[in-house]
């Protein structure tokens, strides 16, 4: 489980998309935002080092961003929409 600085994820706060790049990593499998009550809201499947996800029909507030990589890494990023 990783919390490092090698994800950015940007813009944070968001009001309609966040995007996320990795460096030093093969790809993104899969994101995954959680609300602050564990409930998965929001998923996508993709294989690209760079991926992004439509936040626009969440309702404002922290998230839980998950991010699994392709070589099975876990990377878990705060979000905020406004």
């Amino acid at each position: 489980l990783l919390n490092d600085n090698r994800t950015i994820v940007y813009p944070n706060p968001a009001h309609t998309k966040i995007n996320i790049n990795l460096t030093g990593y093969t790809a993104v499998s899969e994101i995954k935002l959680y609300d602050v009550n564990g409930k998965q809201v929001a998923a996508n499947r993709t294989q690209q080092v760079n991926a992004e996800m439509d936040i626009s029909k969440l309702s404002n507030g922290v998230y839980l961003l998950k991010i699994i990589t392709s070589n099975g890494e876990i990377i878990n990023k705060k979000v905020i929409k406004e």
